[in-house]
Formats: C-alpha cells, structure tokens, sequence
C-alpha cells in the first residue's frame, strides 16, 4: 500500500465521521419541535456530543482540499479533464437525489399537519419556480435563487463545487509561491467577503474557502515531507480536539475571543485542519474491521448526506400518523431509522449513479 493510498484511507473514514455528525445534528433538529399538540420533545442526552453538523460540513471541505491535492500527487492538474471529472462526481448523483425530494414533497405535502415553520418542514412545503429549478441544476442557489429548497443541506453543494473550479488556481500558485499561494487566495476571499458585504446565503464560498485552501496545505506539507508521529498523539489529539469543539458549539465553554477568529465557523475551520492533520501525520491505525467499515461509510458518504434529510421528513410523517408522542421513543426512532435507511439508500445511491457517473467521467476525461 502506497504512503498516499495509506492517507486517503484514514481520511476516507474522517469523511464518513463527518457524515455521521451532520445525520445526528438533522435528527435532532427532526425531533426537537413538536408537531401536534401532544408529542414531547427529547432529552438528548448522549446525542448532544455529536450536535456539530456545522463542523462536520467544514471538515468535509477542508477533506476535499487535501484528498484532491495528494491524489493529484502535487501536480497543476489538466483543467479540462479535472473539471469533468468532478463534474461527474458531483452532479449525476445530486440531481437524481434532487429529483427523489421533489417527488417525495408531493407526499409529504399531502400527510403532514399545519405547517408551522419548523425546520424540516420548510424545506418540503416552499413553493418553487422553474428559474428555481434552473438554478438548483446549475449550482448557483446560493448566488440566485430560493434558498433552503428540497433539501436544506444542498447549501454546501454549490460552495464545494466552486472550491473546485479553484483548484487549478490554488496548486498553479503553490507552485510559483509556496503555501502562500493558497494563503493569498483565502485571505482575498474573505476580504471581498468583509468589503462588499455579501448575503448570508451567498457568503459560504468567500467565508469558507480557506479551509479549502488549508486542505490543500496539509497535502502539499504531506507529499512533501517524510516525518510521521506515533499512532498514540492520535489517540489522543483526536478526541481531544472534537470535544473541544463540542464544547464551544454547545455553549459550555466561551469561544476564545480572539482577531479575526470571533466566530464559530473559524473555530471549526481550525479544528478540521487539526483532525485532518493528525490523520494525515500519524501512523494511525483501528482494528481492522472498525477500519474497514468506517471506510466503506466514508466511501458513500456523499449519498449520506444527500439522502438523510429526505428519510427524516419520511420518518416525522412517520410519528406524526402513528400518534407516537413519547420524547424519547421519537427520537430512538428517529435516529436508528434514519441511520439505517439512509445507509441503505446511500449504498444504492453509490453503486446505481455515483460510482457509474465517476466511471464515465474518467473515461470522458481521456
């Protein structure tokens, strides 16, 4: 097994972990209204340790700069053949899960009690337009557009897409600057951000960017460098790093108040570089079948996330019909329903369009 095999490896199981957190933050967010007048709402308990669906949505993005750059092996990449490429990582898989919400709203349209605004609600009862339409299918919502449509997480999808189409850019200028390419390129992003003033909803990609181009560092530093640390400082960075993340999401412990890192996002931005970091430097390993499974879980993550909020608005339909009203036998099963299906579909998912359309996509490439 190759050094850059063994990497993509440990961080393949990252992804997975990421996808887990944000499927425990929907659930709760699922579970924390009541829809009828007699439901109970939950106490969490446990569940609220992985309450960090913001964190984990950064970790995917700092991943994805890491994971391209070393499996590029460091070279300004042909930008024809890259951009097909994601293209067709990408997109064939979004829209079919796009076009699964959009019948799956017709339901829930017709089961579901008064709207009140809740948050799983919104994003299944908004009225769209063909222009909403259009502008789903051309990844540009967060800058046109109705915002929060079909499903509430495809906020990230457009903002990943345009890390992309920077990539070639950020490794043509790593090359002629060193990592301060990647820094100029983050640090303009954010400027324009603070200068002009962008909307919330069009801000992730001018906000975000540099956790892309901090991704992309860690790479560089990896290809670059031999020195490896013992297996034991995962062991310990790694947990420590994620509870003190934990903490600062959840309140319990006041976040820092330091220039220029005053908000949470930054806070999550700069704990994925560190997890990031020290799967990447350590010689870390799991007993072999924990590894192997977080693996395939991190393999199909993408259909994950894609895929967890349509069984979610499912399974409240689900509770609601049922007159399941108990706070925590809503949330058992919640969770354990939407855990188990979205794996389900998202091995579907995987097998039927992702791994076909990355396939074609390769071989459209050459």
């Amino acid at each position: 097994m190759s050094a850059s095999t063994q990497y993509l490896n440990q961080l393949t199981w990252l992804r997975g972990f990421a996808a887990f957190i944000v499927i425990i933050s929907h659930t709760i967010r699922g579970t924390e209204v009541a829809y009828t007048a007699d439901e109970e709402t939950p106490v969490y308990l446990l569940a609220s340790a992985f309450d960090t669906g913001g964190f984990g949505v950064i970790l995917f993005f700092a991943l994805s700069g890491a994971t391209l750059y070393v499996s590029s092996r460091g070279q300004t990449p042909s930008t024809f053949k890259f951009y097909v490429k994601r293209f067709f990582r990408i997109w064939p898989a979004f829209v079919v899960a796009m076009l699964a919400y959009m019948a799956f709203s017709i339901i829930f349209r017709q089961f579901y009690v008064e709207p009140q605004g809740h948050w799983v609600e919104r994003q299944f009862l908004t009225d769209f337009t063909a222009a909403d339409v259009v502008a789903y299918l051309t990844m540009t919502f967060n800058y046109v557009g109705q915002y929060g449509l079909f499903n509430n997480a495809f906020w990230s999808l457009p903002v990943e897409f345009q890390f992309y189409l920077l990539f070639p850019l950020i490794v043509y200028l790593l090359k002629r600057l060193g990592i301060a390419g990647p820094i100029l390129v983050g640090s303009a992003l954010i400027a324009f951000n603070f200068f002009f003033d962008i909307p919330d909803q069009s801000s992730a990609f001018f906000r975000l960017a540099y956790s892309f181009c901090g991704g992309v560092i860690l790479g560089h530093i990896y290809l670059t460098t031999t020195k490896r640390y013992s297996g034991y400082i995962a062991l310990i960075l790694l947990p420590l790093s994620y509870t003190i993340m934990t903490l600062i999401t959840r309140g319990i412990v006041p976040m820092p108040k330091l220039p220029f890192i005053d908000q949470i996002y930054n806070w999550s931005v700069f704990f994925a570089l560190v997890c990031i970091g020290v799967c990447m430097f350590t010689r870390m390993s799991l007993p072999k079948k924990i590894q192997g499974w977080l693996e395939y879980y991190g393999t199909i993550s993408y259909s994950t996330y894609l895929y967890h909020n349509l069984v979610i608005g499912a399974v409240v339909l689900l509770l609601i019909h049922l007159d399941i009203n108990d706070g925590l036998l809503r949330y058992l099963i919640m969770l354990i329903s939407t855990l188990l299906i979205t794996h389900l579909l998202a091995v579907i998912s995987y097998k039927v369009v992702e791994r076909p359309s990355m396939l074609l996509g390769r071989k459209l490439a050459q």
